[in-house]
């Protein structure tokens, strides 16, 4: 396990562990705006952000060669690790995913 750590957290070459914000990979959060200037629909609509599954951030992380350890929600500082692929998440502009790749090269 020491060596994981180390590869992981102290050695410069290859992978390390990041936390990148969730709409830096495609993700769109919803938009914060007074809703009583716009029909139903569309406040629903805009209010609300993407929906997605943690297998399809995982998948779009991997597009990316990154590999997906968790997520953290806006405001929290809780990291969310290991969490299940089916779980539904609406985005919101603060979310983070923490991922072990190699953004440096």
């Amino acid at each position: 396990m020491f060596q994981v750590c180390n590869e992981l957290m102290v050695i410069a070459d290859g992978n390390e562990i990041y936390i990148v914000k969730l709409i830096d990979v495609g993700f769109l959060p919803g938009k914060h705006f007074n809703p009583s200037f716009v029909c139903f629909p569309l406040t629903e609509l805009l209010c609300s952000g993407e929906r997605c599954t943690v297998a399809e951030i995982a998948e779009t992380a991997k597009l990316l060669e990154m590999t997906l350890l968790g997520l953290i929600r806006q405001g929290s500082t809780e990291q969310l690790l290991a969490l299940h692929a089916g779980l539904e998440v609406t985005v919101q502009e603060g979310d983070k995913i923490i991922v072990i790749a190699d953004l440096v090269n």
